[in-house]
């Protein structure tokens, strides 16, 4: 081999490491963008999960507020004193005397 093939070959070889580094390049931008792609697809989905899990709870909460209203306002209304009319106080009054009367003995 003459010195000037061998420089030729030198420079072969340099020429093709330049082109394979170049490549190697171009494959790190391209990966770097896939990446980028992913990440961000990623994030989008992440923040519409978020959403739809925010709607949720807002849907649970309300649906339990209104369960906790409505349980209280039936403990109200169970708890208040019972309010009779005139008549069925007149009732009331008439089978307490004779339940008594039946207790006691009475024959009125």
């Amino acid at each position: 081999m003459t010195e000037v093939s061998s420089i030729s070959a030198i420079n072969r070889v340099l020429l093709a490491e330049s082109e394979n580094r170049d490549s190697i390049g171009l494959c790190r931008q391209q990966a770097e963008k896939i990446i980028q792609n992913g990440r961000s697809k990623a994030r989008r989905i992440n923040n519409r999960i978020d959403r739809q899990i925010s709607t949720v709870h807002k849907r649970a909460d309300a649906a339990i507020q209104n369960r906790i209203t409505e349980l209280k306002l039936k403990m109200e209304s169970l708890s208040r004193e019972p309010v009779l009319d005139e008549k069925e106080y007149e009732e009331l009054y008439s089978a307490i005397s004779t339940l008594a009367d039946e207790m006691v003995g009475s024959d009125q």
